[in-house]
């Protein structure tokens, strides 16, 4: 229960500290202004972390154009490899604003945009990335919203994809329609390892 006044002290640190690697704020009482702040530093100064969780803060931001600061942080940072943002209600705009400045970052190995809220209109940028990357290894979507449309567009990008390792559609009520769609794009791709689609219908 840290609250903005302890996540703004966690950002001194993160400001100063030119040695810490990994920073967990998973599930702690915080808002949008102590996640702007981070980024902020996390763009610009901090040049050190590699691995960043912050799942579930307490008060979201419905307004999707926040998520600009996620990617303008993702477009200019050089450190971090693995990044969660499990339970930050993004939608299908908002994970378009983080893909699209994910396209010039070579740096960032895992994602996990898992229960959120990320359905069909989400799934034609991320399909977009995933055939260009060559950075991404692992990619976490499980618990949102992408069904057999969704799951047909994601399958265009993985077919083209040459260096993702693990992907996660668990709970996103893809059918046999699109989990079809699904291995036939695993037939052009040489890299994927391992795949969970289960609670799927």
């Amino acid at each position: 229960d840290i609250n903005n006044i302890g996540i703004m002290k966690i950002n001194e640190l993160l400001y100063h500290n030119s040695e810490l690697e990994i920073l967990n704020l998973g599930h702690n009482l915080y808002g949008w202004d102590g996640i702007l702040a981070l980024m902020v530093t996390l763009k610009a100064v901090n040049k050190s972390l590699k691995i960043l969780n912050i799942d579930d803060p307490s008060f979201k931001h419905f307004d999707q154009d926040f998520f600009h600061h996620i990617g303008k942080m993702l477009y200019s940072n050089r450190s971090l490899d693995k990044l969660s943002l499990r339970f930050n209600k993004i939608r299908s705009e908002g994970s378009d604003i983080i893909f699209t400045h994910l396209k010039n970052n070579v740096y960032l190995t895992t994602l996990d945009l898992s229960s959120n809220q990320i359905c069909l209109d989400g799934m034609n940028c991320i399909s977009i990335l995933l055939g260009i990357t060559t950075s991404l290894r692992s990619l976490n979507l499980g618990s949102n919203q992408i069904h057999d449309k969704g799951a047909k567009i994601l399958a265009l990008g993985i077919a083209n994809n040459k260096s993702l390792q693990f992907l996660d559609l668990t709970n996103n009520g893809i059918r046999q329609e699109g989990l079809v769609c699904i291995c036939e794009a695993f037939e052009l791709n040489e890299s994927i390892r391992i795949f969970k689609i289960f609670k799927g219908n």
